[in-house]
């Protein structure tokens, strides 16, 4: 776990976000979707987002926005998750956010089959309201096909723990917490 804040470290340089945090969702028989799995960059501060927003407050996490997301698109700002009626609700989110050092925001979402979801969120700084150019859209939709097999194995291991013991000493040899590799095996 420790190696992907440095993973998404990387995507935050690479894409000019502040902030990354990429997540397992469950979607189950509630309203909103339960966390399995997170991974964070080094600039969020997770205390004032639990304290300010958390989770169970975030209106990007309800279950109505994940099942019915565009699934021919990877990628949506707010502009997407939000109805025009929603507006006091995006309001007083983008507020919160503020408060706690993250602005402009894009979002991908990807399913694992079932009731799995792999989310990842990335935020410009308060006052940066420059878009995230096409470049960054197309690089960071390639990679969320990636991510999202990162962490379903990730999670499938540490679920399954005398396969995780076994591969724990080989996996410690590998300097990085995901290595994305073309068609042909060629490591990018």
């Amino acid at each position: 776990m420790a190696r992907w804040r440095q993973v998404l470290d990387d995507l935050c340089a690479e894409t000019g976000a502040v902030s990354a945090v990429l997540q397992g969702l469950r979607v189950d028989g509630s309203a909103r979707a339960g966390v399995f799995w997170m991974a964070h960059d080094s600039y969020i501060d997770l205390e004032a987002y639990r304290a300010t927003i958390s989770d169970a407050g975030n209106p990007r996490l309800d279950k109505k926005r994940i099942v019915t997301a565009d699934r021919n698109r990877l990628l949506g700002s707010d502009d997407d998750l939000f109805s025009a009626e929603e507006e006091p609700i995006r309001r007083r989110l983008n507020e919160q956010l503020l408060n706690i050092g993250l602005g402009n925001f894009i979002g991908g979402l990807i399913p694992l089959g079932d009731d799995r979801y792999v989310t990842l969120a990335l935020h410009r700084r308060p006052g940066d309201t420059g878009s995230f150019s096409a470049r960054v859209l197309d690089r960071v939709e390639g990679l969320l096909p990636h991510f999202a097999q990162a962490v379903s194995l990730s999670h499938s291991m540490a679920e399954n723990r005398p396969a995780s013991a076994l591969l724990h000493g080989h996996l410690d040899s590998w300097p990085c917490a995901m290595v994305v590799c073309d068609v042909y095996g060629h490591v990018h």
